[in-house]
């Protein structure tokens, strides 16, 4: 099987052995966001199939790649919208979830259907990353680009149709447009009229499972895969991640840190709709995803870092004496306020350029805790936390996070957790694999447990941290409103 993760900053590929076990996986060399104005974010989707090209040329002939692979899966960055002409090329850049220019437009929503009316329907608080604000921003500003529109779509759907396959989605990447209905997997039709003459743009919705194509010649020179091989729905990059990580149930809380970070806990229809929460589907139908998410993690460790002089971290045993509010994008979880914005807290004389940096990582940590109290009620807490990261800092992250939740915590080794997921949900599309066997087939490492001072010093923090949303958010609001 072959997963395709399109990726923010990169595209990530993964080959698995569904026989064995056996994985390999590549990346493309990173690429960028555009910010053509302050609080936009835009990338060219043609960018992506370069990336995805390069990234399989890095996988060579690993482990029978070519003939030998059975079906093609993509999953990708959720909450972008790409508008699709009639001949399959997007007409403008991708606007990719992080942007915030449709504020006017979920204020818009909110008076109109009410935030917890929208939340019931779609499982999510209206909010400007998802895809519904930003048609509706696009149907009052650049109209004659709609007008021009077949379709939209999320970006490895997009990306999916570039190969072979059917311009349709699937309930994973839908249940994050903010137009998807949690209960009915289709599109609400309320919200589908609030588009107007748009709402003709809205894809299919079918199974992440379903076989929705197969790999074009041109596409099967350059992956290096035998040509009409089959194409899978996929599904978004958290709900992919999610399923590659094996967990079932409160006792096994998700944490998935990149640039953004979501802490997700993978129950049944009924057990969610907890206020703070947002609620995905889950690429196996029976299941849905109770999520927090936090937009800026390690984006803002590296902010941090880069303000302060590119210092290094120290070791995660060092706890500083000081707090970080990491809200430097906005917050859509625990609580949903796009306004909100960060702080470091306790800063003396005595503060050091390190201490600093080691805060901005606590402080994600902080905030992943507090939503995962959110979303689990103020339970006793986690009894098996994975992490999903990449990367150098990949341990790190499962260190930080041991201390900060006071318990051990497994890294689930791989590259690309999204693209391991959707080799899995391409196996079970083929008859591979069924959702029911997954979970004796996918492993998290070992434990890393906590070190016990690190735990002590951060339950201390953690309470502190509780008590800064108040007074934070009067001084942004203060903040905001100065001439």
């Amino acid at each position: 099987m072959l997963g395709c993760d399109i990726g923010t900053s990169s595209v990530k590929v993964c080959l698995l052995d569904t026989d064995t076990g056996r994985q390999a996986s590549a990346r493309s060399p990173t690429y960028d966001l555009r910010a053509p104005r302050e609080g936009w974010s835009e990338q060219d989707p043609e960018t992506w199939l370069d990336a995805l090209a390069a990234a399989a040329e890095g996988l060579g002939g690993a482990q029978g790649a070519g003939p030998g692979v059975d079906a093609v899966c993509l999953t990708g960055q959720m909450h972008g919208a790409v508008v699709v002409g009639a001949a399959g090329r997007a007409l403008r850049p991708a606007i990719l979830w992080p942007d915030l220019r449709a504020g006017a437009e979920v204020c818009r929503l909110a008076d109109a259907f009410g935030a917890e009316t929208l939340r019931s329907w779609t499982g999510s608080a209206p909010s400007a990353n998802h895809v519904l604000p930003k048609l509706l921003w696009m149907q009052a500003h650049e109209s004659g680009t709609l007008r021009q529109a077949s379709r939209f779509l999320l970006p490895k759907d997009w990306v999916r149709a570039r190969l072979g396959g059917a311009p349709v989605t699937e309930p994973t990447d839908g249940s994050g447009t903010g137009l998807m209905d949690l209960g009915s997997l289709a599109w609400r039709p309320e919200l589908l009229a609030v588009l107007g003459p748009a709402a003709r743009l809205a894809p299919e919705i079918v199974p992440s499972a379903s076989v929705v194509g197969r790999l074009s010649s041109e596409w099967a020179r350059r992956l290096g895969v035998r040509a009409g091989s089959p194409l899978l729905a996929g599904a978004g990059d958290l709900p992919a991640a999610v399923l590659a990580s094996g967990a079932r149930g409160a006792a096994q809380p998700v944490f998935h840190i990149g640039s953004a970070a979501q802490v997700a806990v993978v129950r049944g229809p009924e057990a969610l709709g907890r206020r703070g929460a947002q609620a995905f589907c889950h690429p196996d139908p029976g299941w849905r995803i109770g999520c927090g998410t936090l937009l800026a993690a390690g984006l803002a460790v590296r902010w941090a870092r880069e303000r302060l002089g590119g210092v290094e971290l120290p070791p995660p045993a060092q706890v500083p004496r000081l707090l970080f509010v990491p809200h430097l994008a906005g917050e859509r979880g625990p609580v949903a306020d796009l306004a909100s914005r960060g702080a470091w807290v306790g800063l003396g004389l005595e503060t050091g350029a390190a201490d600093m940096a080691a805060a901005a990582a606590y402080g994600v940590v902080l905030a992943l805790r507090e939503a995962l109290d959110r979303l689990s009620g103020g339970s006793a807490g986690p009894a098996d936390p994975r992490v999903l990261a990449e990367g150098p800092f990949a341990r790190d992250w499962v260190e930080r996070l041991a201390h900060g939740l006071g318990r051990p915590v497994r890294l689930v080794p791989h590259l690309s957790p999204s693209a391991l997921g959707a080799c899995w949900i391409a196996a079970v599309a083929i008859g591979a694999a069924t959702w029911d066997d997954l979970m004796s087939r996918v492993a998290a490492g070992l434990p890393v447990p906590p070190d016990p001072e690190a735990a002590r010093r951060l339950e201390a923090l953690y309470a502190a941290y509780g008590d800064l949303r108040g007074p934070l958010g009067a001084a942004a609001a203060a903040l905001d409103a100065a001439p």
